[in-house]
């Protein structure tokens, strides 16, 4: 595999973008989904207002036959990276069209009407399909765009491995393994975010490209974030926590949660099922707790293991619990939200009822009295 890229010449010094210097930037090893794992930069290209960038990638025979394989878990990734705000952007937003081999490539169009957006991680352009042992790729700027066109071949990971990094952050992994290999023994931990384990200083700088990710720093005094207890209640000028009702089923997908998780800047009691918030993730781009709208960025997620203890004890019958200041909790029956919901129903009957007697009798049309002469 070769490195390649040039921009457009004759472009005005003043114009000319630092292709290597951008991809070191912080800023560019950030903002990515967690579920890409970059293997290699293939090539750069600076990417101007109004102009046309060329793209050359090289590919070995070996790795255009294992792009063409989905089930090898691979991609080659065309991404855009904005020096005017320093992030990735969106393509349907960066107003970029892209060539491959002579041929249009198509750019799915959506409009984001939510107001309420969580973390977003735009996603990079699969041109997996398009690869060639020789491909040439041109990007052509019709706004005002400046930054970077990259491709990159990535590792995809699934949600069941990422899925498997928050439960050996929390301490409820089966077993340590090294992130590269499965050795167990003689592990060295990330000293940065104390959730990662190496079984060799190599394999801690060879995975530092996809880890740096996903890690936080973590201080000395809490080498383990923990959930935070759910918010406190005013009342008369005491603060007191109350009895709060929690549902066992995920907001997501409406089903029993299987792994409970909460995200560390959260203080709702609601949990959320871990394997269902990654599937919403991954397929929108939005890291954002369903709960409380709150961004909930994948190095954020951590156990919640008072409802995990729950779903362990309480029958598979039971959906709703009623958690008490104490830490218990007491099971709501079936009946009891049945009861419930007629009562509600009664209730919004009633003032029904009583808001359409309050009318005042004035107010009621007069019979128009016609006379004829």
């Amino acid at each position: 595999m070769q490195y390649g890229g040039r921009a457009n010449p004759g472009l005005s010094a003043n114009m000319r973008i630092d292709v290597e210097k951008v991809c070191q930037h912080s800023s560019f090893n950030s903002g990515r989904s967690p579920f890409y794992k970059v293997q290699q930069r293939v090539t750069a290209v600076a990417v101007l207002p109004r102009r046309h960038s060329t793209l050359t990638v090289r590919l070995d025979g070996p790795v255009v036959t294992t792009l063409k394989d989905p089930t090898k878990g691979y991609q080659l990734h065309l991404r855009i990276f904005s020096i005017q705000n320093y992030t990735h952007q969106d393509w349907h937003t960066a107003a970029v069209a892209v060539r491959i081999s002579g041929k249009n490539k198509h750019i799915e169009q959506k409009t984001n009407k939510k107001k309420n957006l969580g973390y977003l991680t735009p996603k990079p352009l699969d041109i997996s399909r398009d690869a060639q042992q020789y491909t040439q790729i041109e990007m052509i700027s019709t706004g005002n765009f400046t930054g970077i066109g990259v491709v990159e071949l990535v590792k995809v990971s699934s949600v069941e491995e990422l899925a498997q990094r928050i439960l050996k952050k929390s301490g409820k992994a089966d077993q340590r393994k090294c992130e590269l290999c499965d050795k167990t023994e003689n592990l060295l931990r990330c000293s940065r975010c104390k959730g990662a384990w190496y079984c060799s200083t190599d394999h801690q700088i060879r995975d530092w490209a996809y880890h740096q990710t996903i890690c936080s720093p973590r201080s000395k005094a809490k080498s383990r974030s923990k959930l935070k207890r759910a918010r406190k209640a005013q009342t008369q000028g005491e603060v007191v926590m109350g009895e709060q009702r929690v549902s066992l089923r995920c907001p997501l997908s409406i089903m029993r949660i299987k792994t409970p998780v909460r995200g560390v800047s959260c203080d709702h009691p609601q949990a959320i099922d871990m394997h269902s918030f990654l599937n919403f993730c991954n397929a929108s781009g939005n890291w954002q707790c369903p709960v409380c709208m709150k961004s909930l960025k994948y190095e954020e997620l951590l156990i919640d293991t008072q409802i995990q203890e729950i779903l362990a004890e309480v029958p598979a019958e039971i959906d709703q619990v009623r958690l008490k200041p104490d830490g218990t909790f007491v099971p709501i029956t079936l009946d009891e939200i049945k009861a419930e919901d007629r009562a509600a129903g009664e209730n919004r009957a009633a003032k029904k009822q009583k808001k359409s007697k309050a009318k005042d009798p004035n107010d009621t049309p007069k019979e128009q009295v016609i006379v004829l002469e």
